[in-house]
């Protein structure tokens, strides 16, 4: 199955299928799927991260030794690299990239060892549905 995703919706599938799993019991064949999803996400996950990164220390403002300044868990700017950063950023986030996942994911696969559907709440609903086949 190749799907287009663009990096926010990669970055979105590979944490919340991470948190998934480690949130649920879950069966061996549903784990696995989901393993070899993030598997191959996460090369495109890394290097959108890393841009992030890039991108951070490209406009964010540094002390004497190099440091990114940080006040009150934000980033600071030089007047005018906001604004960069934040046209880099979205231009970064919507790249697409598209992805060949090994496995096929059907809704039916979402289901606890009695063949009950399984509890999906709306932030793993949302970043599965462009790989789920109904």
């Amino acid at each position: 199955m190749e799907v287009k995703l663009n990096n926010v919706e990669i970055k979105n599938l590979y944490e919340s299928i991470i948190e998934f799993q480690n949130n649920n019991d879950l069966l061996i064949t549903l784990s696995m799927k989901l393993t070899k999803v993030v598997k191959e996400l996460d090369s495109h996950y890394q290097e959108y991260m890393e841009k992030l990164r890039e991108l951070r220390q490209k406009y964010g403002k540094k002390d004497e030794d190099g440091n990114l300044i940080i006040k009150d868990n934000r980033i600071d700017f030089e007047k005018g690299d906001f604004e960069k950063f934040i046209k880099e950023t979205k231009e970064a986030d919507n790249l697409e990239v598209e992805v060949k996942f090994p496995v096929h994911l059907k809704l039916k696969d979402f289901v606890d060892d009695s063949g009950r559907p399984l509890k999906l709440n709306a932030k793993i609903s949302y970043a599965i549905e462009p790989i789920i086949e109904m």
